[in-house]
């Protein structure tokens, strides 16, 4: 499970071997949040240990062919740059390519699972890895085109730099055709959690601690939307709140509200005995109680849609995923992470979900297989030898690229005190997968456009009801689109996915 250890206010540089301390300048070790910080047992200790046998690998190159991504490059840094992530990227890469005696290389495409589609339904090698995100890459899948990785003898998914909420959420009857894990951090930058202005707090009632009240479990929707409520100003005296002439409470853009309902540790659907994910026929109570209890603060006049709004001083709070803290910059007020809030104080824990058009994972073709070094390597075939390299790719970026990713995030928003490392942990470490909301069987993912149509949130038409009705009108088609992907027939059907 992806963990993260809370070490001082910068979380570590990069660590491990003497090599990667001359290219980074930093020295510890580290792992992506997603479970208990870290304590000194056996266990934990083996968890992160790689098990392989180090192997020469003849200089074979291993290709990775990769969706882009603006924000976040973690597979190729061409030199050191000066620039934290980048630098890590470069030692992983070199000191993996020297341990190992192998090449990476990197091929980029607007769309690397639709690039690759045709060419490998034709039989044909285009790459070792892709690397893309998880609705293209699960209709690979569900073309039965990729490995299902859970079968290699070199993989050991119960390792610290797997994610295993990803791997359990995203899993289809236990196959496990994409990977998710320490070896990308895209599926943590497009983790939701809030921020929060404290200097606007602090106008309200300056004695309000909510890191404290996060440690308390007393961070619930309620006391959110109670903030939220008296925070909001209408600064130019109008009567109104309106774009950026006012002081809004809250700002989200509609996707968060799933991220709502999934921090109420709910899922809309259910595994049966044998893993595989099922619809129940109606809305689970449960999660019809949470999105009641959400009513008051997604639908709240003093909620804003611009996500622009707390860099630009428009809100208190905004509801975002992680990928913004590393694409903005400090915006010169005191800014603190928390973890979204709780339905009551009866939860225990603090939950979260991803935003699942921006989530990608690695996967490797079937095509893979006819590698003609294999065998000099000591692998049966192409397919475990790029299982073994994944499985070394992922425990040193564990070690550091992860730290790297967290260091960056802090000093880019101006935090940099040990308090906000720990609300980053809790913020992000309970992630929740449903995939039928995830890969949007039969339009599943619904909790931003329910209502009277044309009105998006905020707008007062999002009730229990509402909820109960659309959830059953699309119930027979992810039904239908869920069965399909499951025994890997009917693929056309997974277009509309």
């Amino acid at each position: 499970m992806k963990k993260i250890r809370i070490v001082s206010f910068l979380l570590a540089m990069i660590l491990l071997c003497s090599g990667l301390l001359v290219a980074c300048g930093g020295e510890d070790e580290g792992g992506k949040a997603g479970g208990d910080v870290i304590l000194n047992t056996k266990e934990a200790d083996t968890s992160k240990i790689l098990d392989l046998e180090k192997k020469d690998l003849g200089g074979h190159e291993f290709r990775f062919l990769a969706t882009k991504d603006d924000v976040a490059n973690d597979l190729m840094a061409e030199a050191v740059t000066g620039d934290k992530l980048n630098d890590a990227v470069f030692a992983r890469n070199a000191q993996i390519e020297k341990e190992y005696n192998c090449k990476i290389i990197v091929d980029w495409a607007n769309d690397a699972a639709t690039s690759c589609r045709e060419p490998l339904m034709a039989g044909e090698y285009v790459a070792d890895f892709i690397y893309a995100g998880i609705r293209s890459m699960h209709k690979l899948a569900g073309m039965n085109l990729l490995y299902d990785t859970s079968k290699s003898e070199y993989i050991n998914f119960e390792k610290a730099w797997w994610d295993q909420a990803a791997l359990d959420g995203l899993n289809i009857g236990g196959r496990i055709f994409v990977t998710y894990g320490d070896a990308t951090i895209r599926d943590d930058l497009a983790t939701f959690l809030s921020r929060v202005n404290f200097d606007f707090l602090s106008e309200y009632d300056d004695s309000i601690d909510l890191y404290q009240e996060v440690r308390d479990g007393k961070w619930t929707i309620d006391r959110m939307y109670e903030l939220v409520s008296n925070t909001a100003k209408d600064l130019n005296g109008d009567g109104f709140l309106i774009g950026t002439e006012d002081r809004f409470g809250y700002n989200a853009e509609p996707a968060v509200n799933y991220a709502h309902v999934a921090a109420c540790g709910v899922t809309l659907s259910d595994r049966d005995d044998a893993g595989n994910f099922e619809l129940p026929a109606q809305v689970k109570p449960a999660v019809l109680d949470a999105w009641a209890a959400l009513k008051p603060l997604l639908t709240s006049p003093t909620r804003l849609n611009d996500w622009r709004g707390l860099a630009d001083g428009l809100c208190t709070f905004y509801t975002c995923n992680t990928r913004s803290l590393l694409s903005t910059m400090d915006s010169g007020y005191d800014i603190g992470v928390l973890p979204l809030p709780k339905l009551n104080e009866d939860q225990k824990e603090h939950y979260t979900t991803v935003y699942f058009s921006q989530i990608s994972g690695f996967a490797i073709p079937n095509t893979v297989a006819n590698a003609e070094d294999a065998a000099a390597h000591g692998f049966t075939d192409g397919i475990q030898q790029a299982c073994y390299f994944l499985e070394v790719f992922s425990y040193y970026s564990m070690n550091i690229i992860t730290p790297a990713f967290f260091d960056q995030v802090l000093i880019k928003q101006g935090m940099r005190n040990s308090e906000s490392i720990e609300m980053m942990e809790i913020a992000i470490k309970n992630k929740i997968f449903d995939p039928v909301v995830g890969l949007n069987f039969g339009g599943m993912y619904m909790f931003n456009d329910i209502g009277s149509p044309g009105k998006r949130v905020p707008g007062s038409d999002i009730n229990y009801e509402t909820l109960a009705s659309t959830y059953e009108s699309r119930l027979t088609a992810a039904r239908k689109a869920l069965q399909n992907y499951l025994t890997f027939v009917n693929t056309e059907s997974l277009d509309a996915i």
